[in-house]
């Protein structure tokens, strides 16, 4: 390529537009002349680049951020939606398990047998909470009234000849041990789940064993214990109609009261263990159940209706988080899926997302855009033949269609009417410059 023939640098605000109208729906909008290039072409991950599955996803709507851990390694990463930033650390040994923020700490919890509390703002560790027969553990409650937080944890890894597992509580201003919990009930060392939360002074812990168990948070006094003859590993709050939802293995959902004793409805919803329960923090009547049958559901309560289903992955399904309309669902599969639910009855994939060591990558709708930190994980092939592009024009084309408002668009908190919006033929709207 002769020196006159090679790409000139330009100013995207200053590229011509083409006017264009969506078949969907008749709006007219202006398509750029970036957008116009693109078209044909589809943008992917290098094959090669290692990717993570999703073990864990946390918004944090204090700071517009998402934090995410992996199943297969022992870092935590934390995106700025706003900005597209990428943070992480690597305080655990092994994997993490759980993810959640208080007053601006990390709380984390791994299969290190630990539980750390992190500075949002440096990233600098402050507490780790263990003890040296403390086992694997799966999962942290935060209880701000008490500033203390309850790790479940397998302790039997540590000692074969213990049949149940342990809820210590742990003292958040200096670190030190208030209360150690030895759960009743006989678990199975052969099968590792577990789950607990605080609400009303109250403490909830499910576990392998079957057992529901209900505590006060201040005094450690067991209030009430229930056995569901499922391996229990998911539960949810149900404040708007004072009920407890829980879940486990066999794929049922129990509906029950406050106490855990009364069950007002059980349901085979899932093929196989449901991982998380999760109520819209907007629409307190919405749950959602994800499985390791790879697929989410969308329930009205307090009938417990189901108003829709997608199969979300291949593989198995650990975490889901909602941030405004969207849901985003991970596991076992290196993407993880982003879907909107403004219609509650049809959700649509919008996005997917993926992580690597270092760097992200947005995925939205056909691939023919994207957002990453990165350019250098990403590749281009034409549409027509599937070829790889490369070179100069490679360069070029990943450069023009990397593009933050993707990311920016896909997050956005205002729900703005869709006239109001300029759309974009990459499947999304974004708002009028």
């Amino acid at each position: 390529m002769s020196q006159s023939q090679k790409p000139v640098k330009t100013n995207n605000n200053m590229l011509p537009d083409i006017l264009n109208t969506s078949r969907e729906t008749g709006i007219s909008y202006t398509k750029t002349f970036n957008e116009s290039l693109c078209e044909g072409y589809h943008f992917e991950i290098i094959d090669y680049i290692k990717r993570a599955g999703s073990r864990s996803i946390y918004y944090y709507k204090t700071e517009h951020s998402l934090l995410i851990t992996h199943f297969y390694s022992s870092r935590v990463h934390i995106l700025d939606l706003e900005t597209g930033k990428l943070r992480w650390f690597d305080h655990h040994g092994t994997t993490v398990r759980s993810v959640c923020v208080c007053n601006q700490e990390i709380v984390t919890t791994s299969w290190d047998g630990s539980v750390h509390v992190t500075s949002f703002e440096s990233l600098e560790p402050r507490l780790i909470l263990t003890e040296k027969d403390m086992g694997r553990c799966p999962d942290a409650a935060i209880s701000p009234e008490n500033e203390s937080v309850f790790s479940y944890s397998y302790d039997s890894d540590k000692n074969p000849l213990l049949n149940s597992n342990t809820v210590r509580e742990w003292d958040l201003t200096d670190g030190k041990l208030k209360r150690k919990l030895q759960l009743p009930g006989t678990h199975l060392s052969s099968r590792r789940c577990g789950y607990c939360t605080v609400f009303n002074n109250r403490l909830f812990v499910v576990s392998n064993s079957g057992h529901l168990h209900i505590y006060n948070s201040t005094t450690g006094i067991l209030l009430a214990e229930d056995f569901y003859n499922d391996q229990l590993q998911s539960l949810c709050l149900l404040p708007a109609f004072n009920l407890l939802a829980v879940a486990g293995s066999e794929g049922n959902i129990y509906l029950c009261d406050l106490l855990g004793r009364r069950i007002l409805q059980k349901r085979k919803v899932h093929l196989h263990d449901i991982s998380q329960l999760l109520v819209h923090p907007d629409k307190p009547e919405i749950m959602i159940s994800i499985s390791f049958d790879g697929t989410m559901k969308v329930w009205k309560l307090p009938e417990l209706e189901l108003l829709a289903w997608v199969d979300a992955s291949s593989d198995r399904l650990w975490t889901v988080t909602n941030v405004n309309d969207l849901l985003i669902c991970g596991g076992d599969e290196e993407e993880t899926s982003i879907w909107d639910i403004k219609n509650l009855s049809c959700p649509v994939l919008k996005a997917k997302l993926v992580f690597s060591d270092e760097s992200y990558a947005f995925l939205p709708g056909g691939s023919d855009s994207f957002y990453t930190n990165n350019q250098s994980i990403m590749q281009v092939r034409r549409n027509e033949d599937g070829t790889l592009v490369e070179g100069q024009l490679a360069e070029y084309l990943l450069n023009t269609a990397c593009d933050l408002r993707i990311l920016k668009d896909l997050f956005s908190p205002e729900n703005n009417d869709l006239s109001k919006f300029r759309l974009t033929n990459k499947g999304l709207l974004q708002i009028p410059q």
